[in-house]
């Protein structure tokens, strides 16, 4: 998860098989980065 400025905030969120868990509460707006892995050429 990142604050407004996109700087990581808290601890990084697993992934379960194809699944991912985020932790969400209502009314709560919540900014997530994903890093995708290079193709190794």
């Amino acid at each position: 998860m990142t604050n407004l400025l996109e700087q990581p905030q808290g601890s990084p969120l697993t992934i379960t098989g194809e699944q991912l868990t985020v932790p969400i509460h209502p009314f709560e707006i919540l900014t997530l980065r994903v890093d995708y892995a290079r193709d190794a050429k």
